[in-house]
């Protein structure tokens, strides 16, 4: 998928992609790979669902990011707060920059 918000780390990748795969909830899908690049593919859906299936994607590494940050933040150990920007990166997908933010903005 490359573009802004993309961790290299394998960990990023894979929460985003099951981020979509926990929202297709039940739908047929493929994984398919071309190169580095990851998709899912998905039967026709209406568009507010595939508005949904796009934001998971980034919303799930963003969330755990967000979360660890708060724990290492309140836990008083904010050097490991600043493992979590790469997962919290993953938010800028949903910008037009980003494949994930362009298809919920044609939803």
């Amino acid at each position: 998928q490359g573009g802004p918000g993309h961790s290299p780390g394998p960990l990023g990748v894979a929460l985003h992609e099951l981020g979509h795969a926990l929202a297709l909830g039940g739908l047929p899908a493929a994984l398919v790979t071309s190169g580095l690049a990851l998709s899912i593919l998905y039967p026709r859906s209406t568009r507010r669902r595939v508005a949904a299936i796009s934001l998971a994607g980034p919303a799930l590494p963003a969330a755990i990011a967000l979360l660890l940050a708060t724990v290492a933040l309140a836990i008083g150990v904010p050097l490991v707060a600043t493992i979590a920007c790469p997962l919290a990166a993953h938010a800028l997908t949903v910008t037009l920059a980003g494949r994930d933010g362009r298809t919920v903005c044609r939803s």
